[in-house]
């Protein structure tokens, strides 16, 4: 056998064996990651497991959430003296998870509102079956406070520390104050040539070139055999903005909306602006992915603060989400029913993301017509 054929064998071994390594340790990370879930799920109560497990738990739980699109809460209380007699008050789906001596973790199924009364139960078990009432807690919400692990515990660290003895506290939320643009800065990275293609308070595409842009990607997905999503939001409260501030103050919310929207998105997706004040993006991406980006978008622009004068306003975003091919079979078709979906949000309000649902269609019946025929 040559050297040649001697290296060349060498070399052939030496990557089997590193590809072995990583599928060992990737099996090794997975089985690992799954028996710590497997405890946390599996786990009644007394203090075992600690502190990684409660965290996998919580991870598993944002996964199944984000897939789902419902809120759930998290919290740990401190000062605890017995976990035994909580278990008895817990809903079966609510977990409790002992932590090390004196703290439990919670994992509560719903939004950070419905905690207090829990906690109220709590103390009064505790009250009753030990005469124990020191215990405090910290709890914070998904997503509305965090859509990371990291940033939940940090939230309910704060809140844990600001709860008093008998008292439970819930995360404050901690907001970036931004500016109010200036009336040209939309336009500053568009190139000359382009910029009557681009609305310049949200700097995002105008209304008809938008449509334009819907159209011919439908028709693209068509071809190809792809999937296309639309999003358009709408902001809450827009009208008394409107009559407090005036066509300047609704100029500085569209044009912090644009920027978010625009920062947000990847540079292939299209965001522009809809009639009645509204932005849409227009994503090559599949409805369940275009969702995920929408809850995104409405936490980043409700997590910041627009400085009009003396106030600081925070802004919420609704969101109705449609795509080709599943809701809509043309551009227009897909337009329609993403604000037949916003409306429906709308009328939840506080920052909810509607998918098109053709039975809540035929309920809402959009009394203001078809906006569509406007701009196509």
């Amino acid at each position: 056998m040559s050297s040649v054929e001697l290296l060349s064998l060498l070399g052939q071994f030496l990557l089997v064996t590193v590809i072995a390594f990583v599928v060992i340790g990737g099996v090794a990370s997975f089985m690992r990651f799954q028996g710590i879930t497997t405890l946390a799920e599996d786990h009644d109560g007394d203090v075992h497991g600690g502190e990684e497990a409660f965290h996998a738990l919580i991870a598993r739980a944002i996964s199944r959430s984000t897939a789902t699109g419902r809120s759930f809460s998290m919290g740990v209380v401190e000062d605890l003296q017995d976990v035994a007699p909580l278990r008895s008050i817990m809903r079966p789906e609510d977990r409790l998870f002992g932590l090390e001596e004196g703290r439990v973790g919670l994992l509560l199924a719903g939004p950070v509102e419905k905690v207090p009364a829990v906690f109220a139960r709590m103390l009064e078990c505790m009250a009753k079956a030990t005469g124990e009432t020191a215990m405090r807690m910290g709890v914070a919400e998904f997503p509305r406070d965090g859509d990371r692990l990291d940033p939940l515990l940090e939230r309910v660290a704060v809140a844990l520390q600001a709860a008093s003895p008998g008292n439970c506290a819930l995360a404050e939320r901690v907001f970036d104050v931004v500016p109010v643009p200036t009336a040209d800065d939309p336009l500053a990275e568009i190139q000359e040539d382009q910029r009557h293609l681009v609305d310049p308070v949200a700097g995002v595409l105008r209304e008809t070139d938008f449509a334009a842009a819907l159209q011919k990607l439908v028709s693209k997905a068509r071809r190809y055999g792809d999937s296309v999503s639309l999003l358009c939001f709408g902001i809450e409260h827009l009208q008394r903005y409107q009559e407090h501030y005036g066509d300047e103050g609704v100029d500085a919310i569209m044009g912090h909306v644009g920027r978010v929207v625009r920062t947000g998105v990847r540079e292939i997706d299209i965001p522009g602006r809809l009639a009645n004040d509204r932005v849409a993006v227009l994503m090559d991406a599949d409805v369940e992915k275009s969702v995920k980006v929408a809850r995104r978008l409405i936490e980043q622009t409700r997590n910041q603060l627009v400085q009009m004068g003396a106030n600081s306003l925070k802004i919420t975003l609704d969101c109705g989400v449609a795509g080709y091919p599943d809701q809509g079979d043309t551009g227009r078709q897909v337009l329609q029913r993403a604000l037949v979906a916003l409306d429906l949000a709308a009328s939840s309000g506080r920052g909810a993301c509607q998918v098109y649902d053709p039975e809540q269609d035929l309920a809402l019946r959009r009394p203001q017509g078809d906006r569509t025929q406007e701009v196509f």
